[in-house]
């Protein structure tokens, strides 16, 4: 593994952005996370901690009202000679009105019990076929992410990856196995 010069990593995310552009994705070096948080007063909005600049995201992933996450982020950014690719599905709401322990443990344990079966019947095979692994964060909002690394020759699997993980975010609710709030 050799590390990259910059000038080859930027035409490595710019060769991603053109091709995630012509699939009708909409691309930015902020994370659109931070920009929703901070305008919505949710907590956990800390530009210092999540602002990536050398990291594409894609803005455009809408979340479906029946969805038990809020906010979707995707991006990817390149290291040494790879494509790392992250997928983070926010549950924000679920946890406003949690102001004791127990109701707190109450929502990870909804979590833990009921969206991490849905979430792994939706997007599971998604994970399995790319070599992608989940981690949960606990924090002031739960974060399921779905992350992996890619060669840099990869970049046509990053796009289908997406144009995948949009297709399943948009229809969530529309399918009767995993997806019913």
């Amino acid at each position: 593994m050799g590390a990259l010069s910059e000038r080859k990593k930027q035409g490595v995310i710019n060769n991603i952005r053109k091709r995630l552009a012509a699939e009708g994705f909409e691309t930015g070096r902020s994370n659109p996370f931070v920009e929703w948080a901070g305008s919505s007063g949710k907590k956990g909005a800390d530009p210092l901690r999540d602002a990536v600049g050398d990291e594409l995201f894609v803005s455009s992933l809408p979340v479906p009202a029946v969805a038990p996450f809020d906010f979707v982020t995707a991006s990817v950014r390149v290291d040494f000679d790879q494509i790392y690719f992250a997928f983070r599905l926010y549950h924000c709401t679920a946890l406003a009105g949690a102001a004791e322990i127990d109701e707190v443990g109450h929502v990870y344990e909804r979590h833990a019990t009921e969206w991490y079966a849905k979430r792994k019947l939706r997007f599971g095979d998604l994970a399995d076929r790319f070599s992608l692994q989940w981690e949960t964060a606990y924090d002031d909002y739960i974060q399921d992410s779905l992350f992996g690394n890619f060669p840099l020759r990869s970049r046509k699997q990053v796009v289908s990856l997406m144009k995948e993980l949009r297709d399943r975010v948009s229809t969530w609710g529309k399918c009767t196995q995993c997806c019913l709030n």
